[in-house]
């Protein structure tokens, strides 16, 4: 994720892959067919200081998750992974204007690119 403002930004990591994979954040398919979600689904309290990341202008952060944790790969094929944006989620400029309730947070779009692979068996 990168920062690709002129100011900082706090980033509510909840369904990114900076909190690893706590709900359906992937869209995997096989061939074109849709795989379906087998990971966990996370139930959520309203979020605090700590579910937010700062990030300065121009700031990048990853995270490494292991897909195979919340899908099927066992199967040959050509597999597409595309993040989904999160429907809840938040954006704030300063920790004054950080989510105090469920009811604050909203889908924010977040774009990436697709990531394709060939697993062969």
């Amino acid at each position: 994720m990168t920062n690709r403002t002129d100011t900082e930004l706090y980033v509510l990591k909840w369904y990114t892959p900076l909190e690893g994979i706590a709900g359906e954040i992937f869209r995997v398919e096989r061939d074109g067919q849709p795989l379906s979600y087998e990971g966990i689904l996370a139930s959520r309290a309203a979020p605090t200081r700590d579910d937010y990341i700062l990030l300065s202008p121009g700031e990048s952060v990853s995270a490494e998750v292991d897909l195979a944790t919340a899908y099927d790969f066992s199967k040959a094929g050509e597999y597409t992974i595309d993040f989904i944006s999160p429907r809840i989620s938040h954006i704030a400029r300063t920790e004054s204007e950080m989510a105090e309730t469920l009811d604050d947070l909203g889908p924010i779009q977040i774009s990436s690119g697709k990531v394709t692979v060939r697993i062969e068996r």
